[in-house]
């Protein structure tokens, strides 16, 4: 039987041995390198969460004060109609000047929705339209407010500020009402709910 003897070529055994040293580093270094990147990609996606689910409480407490807005100017103007006689008022009375202002102010803190509702409960109560003795929207400064979809042929808006009010194809105006430059149309608009003023 032969003997087989070894041969190595001086300075490889010194290689070798850092080869397997660098072979068993690797595996471990690998393995670090992937739970830094998957924890960072986990930290990254819980805080785009936290972000989506912050938007999501910001959008329900914005919805709610909305509503809570507009019931509180519906019950406001039921009092100054049925206990302080609105529609019976003259065009200089106190309770006129707080229905017009209570109006203009709540009127510019609306969504699009809730405008609308606002705008048909003046219509129905008989206090926007140029046949009414009560012209809730004639001088008053809207600028600002969302008009979109809004159905405003029978308002009275003379002298009304509408500049950087926002309407779309879907508004409809007074007949031989033009929108001032100073209004902004809005191009996609959804135009889910109209209103007849």
């Amino acid at each position: 039987m032969k003997h087989m003897t070894s041969f190595r070529h001086p300075g490889l055994g010194l290689w070798s041995d850092t080869k397997a040293w660098l072979s068993l580093l690797i595996i471990p270094a690998g393995l670090a390198i992937g739970i830094f990147l998957f924890s960072r990609a986990n930290r990254k996606s819980q805080r785009e969460t936290a972000s989506q689910r912050e938007k999501i409480y910001r959008d329900i407490a914005s919805d709610r004060a909305q509503e809570a807005l507009l019931q509180s100017y519906l019950d406001r103007m039921t009092d100054l109609l049925l206990e302080n006689h609105l529609r019976d008022s003259g065009k200089d009375s106190e309770v006129l000047a707080v229905a017009k202002a209570w109006t203009v102010t709540v009127l510019r803190r609306l969504d699009q929705t809730r405008t609308t509702s606002l705008l048909t409960f003046l219509t129905e109560s008989k206090l926007i339209s140029t046949q009414d003795t009560i012209r809730l929207l004639k001088g008053t400064d809207l600028s600002g407010a969302d008009l979109r979809s809004a159905d405003l042929r029978g308002a009275d808006l003379r002298e009304t500020d509408l500049s950087m009010a926002r309407y779309d194809a879907n508004t409809r105006w007074p007949e031989g009402f033009t929108p001032p430059s100073e209004a902004v149309r809005i191009e996609n608009s959804e135009g889910e709910n109209s209103i007849t003023i």
